[in-house]
């Protein structure tokens, strides 16, 4: 559009200055987001993988899964009824381990799978542990930054039980910690030393690609010793000890953000129109159509909007690779689309005040200066 954009060459001092906050307001909303998905990640991308399963909880638990605790009995009964390739036994337990010969702690979780359904995590180094060995196993490769590599040795401080690091995954975190993956010989082996028999065993969930409503279906008319609920993975997520607190913060500081940035913009194009009411006055007695003064405006706007946006990006990028290894951060392609879409519905908004100012101006009196 000619006449938007010699207005932006005529007055650049002033479209900068707005171009600026825009872009700054854009870099702030990404890079909170970023901040969000990346902590959303570090505290359960481990369980988040199993997207597709239900999980059936101890229903004392308040469906958070660290503190359910399901007998041998109640699982035995359960997968009795679900079928034993419809139920996986899912374990997990917090603790602390050591590198041999280090005194240095580390905080670790510990995952353990039956092997009655397949969930191997995938490899980004190394090898898988042998089905049978008590020994080796896979960790999630962040804990790099704590000083174990491949091939080193591990103490766990609770069982006093040694393993060897054979393989590294990726996002593989829970409770912003780094998980290990045990076999069953391991977790019986972990149990016994804990003063656990096979009988005496506690389990977190048993999980099953069944829908919620046809496991509670299933699971409704079992004679069991504990109480238990299935949940949703959704669900379990959102109980983990400070998730939503986590995410609640932050989704409002990117909601306010979208507030102030409404007002700006909103402010911004009704104040530059309203001082363009004689120009608009004149161009309208010249013959010139409202129509081609609204969708300059329009044009304006997005162009200004794309350039700052663009600008943003190209902050946010630079940012992710100046920032600390271990700080979570992660921007989706879905959370950048998202976001860009917001933005341009904001602007849309922002000036549909203006474009009522454009459409109301009345020739005779905007000269007149009335």
């Amino acid at each position: 559009m000619y006449l938007a954009w010699k207005e932006i060459r005529r007055s650049k001092g002033r479209f900068f200055f707005m171009m600026v906050i825009i872009a700054l307001l854009a870099y702030l909303v990404f890079f909170v987001s970023g901040l969000a998905n990346g902590l959303s990640k570090d505290n359960a991308s481990a369980i988040e993988k199993y997207s597709n399963e239900t999980f059936i909880l101890q229903k004392d638990a308040d469906q958070r899964i660290s503190r359910s605790a399901l007998s041998t009995d109640t699982v035995d009964r359960l997968r009795d009824k679900l079928g034993s390739g419809n139920a996986t036994i899912l374990n997990i337990l917090n603790t602390t381990v050591n590198r041999s010969g280090k005194q240095e702690k580390i905080d670790l979780t510990l995952f353990s799978l039956d092997a009655g359904r397949s969930f191997r995590p995938s490899l980004t180094a190394g090898k898988y542990p042998a089905n049978h060995s008590t020994v080796d196993l896979i960790i999630d490769q962040s804990i790099e930054r704590s000083g174990i590599h491949l091939h080193d040795t591990i103490k766990d401080q609770q069982s006093g039980l040694t393993f060897k690091v054979v393989g590294f995954t990726k996002n593989a975190t829970f409770s912003h910690m780094p998980v290990a993956y045990l076999n069953q010989n391991q977790w019986a082996l972990l149990m016994n030393k804990d003063g656990f028999s096979a009988d005496q065993a506690v389990h977190s969930a048993v999980m099953t690609p069944f829908s919620v409503q046809k496991t509670n279906r299933l699971i409704h008319h079992i004679d069991l010793e504990q109480t238990v609920t299935s949940v949703s993975l959704a669900h379990v997520v959102e109980s983990l000890p400070g998730y939503s607190e986590e995410q609640g913060s932050l989704d409002m500081m990117i909601s306010f953000l979208f507030i102030i940035s409404v007002f700006i913009l909103g402010v911004f194009f009704y104040i530059i129109t309203a001082q363009k009411d004689i120009q608009f006055g004149i161009l309208k007695a010249i013959g010139t159509d409202t129509g081609y003064l609204v969708r300059s405006l329009i044009f304006q706007t997005l162009m200004m909007l794309l350039i700052s946006l663009a600008v943003s990006l190209l902050l946010t990028y630079l940012t992710t690779i100046i920032l600390p290894s271990g700080m979570p951060f992660s921007l989706a392609p879905g959370t950048i689309t998202g976001r860009l879409a917001g933005f341009i519905g904001i602007s849309i908004v922002s000036i549909l005040l203006s474009i009522r100012q454009v459409i109301k101006v009345n020739a005779l009196k905007a000269i007149e200066g009335r």
